[in-house]
């Protein structure tokens, strides 16, 4: 596990998608053991799970879902460790050896909330945590409305599973719509309020998620009706098994392939795959040219 802070002065000019962000991201801490999933030559799509603190069971199931699904279909997930929505997310990325991204409203070595001390070690390990402020910064109410617009410059896309109109999912809503940034929520009972922002931004435009797919779909990709029943069991291979690793690399030396087809012949799944392609790559033994991947 990489425990080492990466300190960033005018991360800006390394992550051109935080040129959006207002006030300017001046510097940025990072830590964890798939750092390339910030990088702006990363393939995989970036998802943006938001929402209330205050989730339902029946949120959090949602967003969980949502996220094991974005993962296996070989996208990260994004949001920020809170209780509620943000921790299933992660959780749901974890649940399939998936990669995901906390964005912290404190210090990297100031673990908030502290129930979330468990998560935070295993997002290290599935993907980072990132900061703009210096280590020791407790979390502060304030912080968290700004460091919303990170989350959002770094998402493709935003998912609302629940959310209230006054809490800080909003906030981060309008700003991914101000970035240009597809928005898609999960409807729900007009008499919870926790489907108050989901239903509202609906209402507004937003992309209604009935189904996963819905979001498979948004995100370009065909997909038939996947279901709302969580995905429980790790049954996958850790990213680093030589065998998967050799595997992917004879078949691509055979002709270069698109991800989909890669995963259909070697029987990964897409979150499987994405870590391995990722790793072949650092390792300069393949590269992605025109949509393919090809032995370099």
């Amino acid at each position: 596990m990489n425990n080492k802070n990466i300190f960033l002065g005018e991360p800006d000019k390394t992550f051109t998608y935080l040129k959006s962000c207002s006030p300017k991201v001046s510097q940025l801490y990072v830590r964890g053991n798939h750092i390339e999933v910030l990088g702006e030559k990363y393939n995989g799509l970036r998802v943006g799970i938001i929402g209330t603190r205050d989730a339902t069971q029946a949120g959090k199931n949602d967003a969980r879902k949502i996220a094991q699904v974005v993962c296996n279909y070989g996208g990260v997930v994004v949001s920020g460790m809170a209780l509620g929505i943000d921790g299933a997310a992660h959780q749901g990325a974890i649940d399939v050896n998936g990669l995901t991204i906390a964005v912290l409203g404190s210090g990297l070595d100031q673990i908030y909330p502290t129930k979330h001390t468990n998560l935070f070690h295993k997002i290290i390990n599935n993907g980072a945590v990132i900061s703009e402020y210096d280590l020791q910064t407790k979390p502060l109410a304030w912080h968290f409305p700004i460091r919303n617009r990170i989350i959002a410059a770094l998402s493709d896309v935003i998912v609302v599973p629940e959310g209230t109109i006054r809490g800080g999912a909003r906030i981060t809503v309008d700003l991914a719509l101000a970035m240009g940034k597809p928005v898609c929520a999960i409807p729900g009972s007009i008499r919870n309020r926790s489907s108050e922002l989901p239903n509202s931004i609906i209402k507004d435009g937003a992309t209604c998620i009935l189904d996963p797919s819905d979001l498979i779909y948004e995100l370009g990709m065909p997909s038939n009706p996947i279901g709302w029943q969580l995905q429980t069991n790790k049954t996958e291979s850790k990213y680093n098994s030589s065998i998967l690793i050799d595997k992917v690399l004879a078949n691509i030396a055979q002709k270069a392939m698109q991800k989909t087809e890669i995963s259909h012949i070697t029987g990964c799944s897409i979150s499987q795959l994405s870590g391995i392609l990722k790793q072949l790559e650092n390792a300069n033994k393949i590269r992605f040219k025109r949509g393919l991947y090809e032995i370099t």
